[in-house]
């Protein structure tokens, strides 16, 4: 068996058992486990059960999914990993004495089966906001990516495109002064 261990911060939020095939994290309400933090995507990530063991996916997430400080799109769990979305650290622990086997029967129990809300973390702005300090969130990890192939874009550069038109106003203006100066100068300037 394996847990998820939800920290802020160091402090620990919530434990929660893997007990299916795939569990998922993100603001929506039909994750399983909730979290309402603007770091955290509708969807953010899934942690799914494969013929090797637990893997975290990234849902194509805007802030990214790390695990131990990389970045990546999907990455194969360890006991002690820590996988970081937003302001918030999971840490994966498997527990020894139990193993985690999906018979293709309990599959189908669980796609059937209605999810127990007791079973969901919701984390609201005002719980959250008292745990942090807004201006102190956790700075991202380094984006090393030699080790992992699957390694997400780039980070995209910020658009400087109000800079550009602004200045391109201010030019036309001091153009257009400029005109007038010369006009009045030279007498060509109509009296008001």
């Amino acid at each position: 068996m394996a847990e998820l261990h939800l920290r802020l911060r160091g402090r620990l939020l919530r434990r929660l058992e893997i007990d299916k095939h795939r569990i998922t994290v993100g603001r929506d309400p039909t994750c399983d486990m909730v979290i309402e933090n603007p770091s955290v995507s509708r969807v953010h990530l899934y942690i799914e059960m494969t013929d090797t063991g637990f893997t975290v996916t990234d849902q194509g997430s805007a802030n990214g999914t790390y695990v131990n400080g990389y970045r990546v799109r999907s990455h194969p769990l360890q006991d002690g990993d820590e996988v970081q979305l937003g302001k918030f650290m999971l840490h994966y622990v498997e527990r020894s004495g139990g193993s985690f086997v999906v018979t293709p029967e309990q599959r189908k129990r669980q796609s059937e089966q209605v999810r127990d809300p007791a079973s969901t973390l919701y984390l609201s702005h005002k719980e959250i906001s008292g745990m942090i300090d807004e201006g102190e969130a956790p700075p991202l990890p380094d984006q090393r990516t030699e080790d992992y192939p699957t390694v997400l874009r780039p980070p995209q550069r910020k658009s400087n495109s109000a800079v550009i038109v602004l200045s391109i106003l201010l030019l036309l203006t001091a153009a257009g002064l400029i005109t007038l100066v010369i006009l009045w100068l030279s007498g060509r300037l109509p009296a008001l």
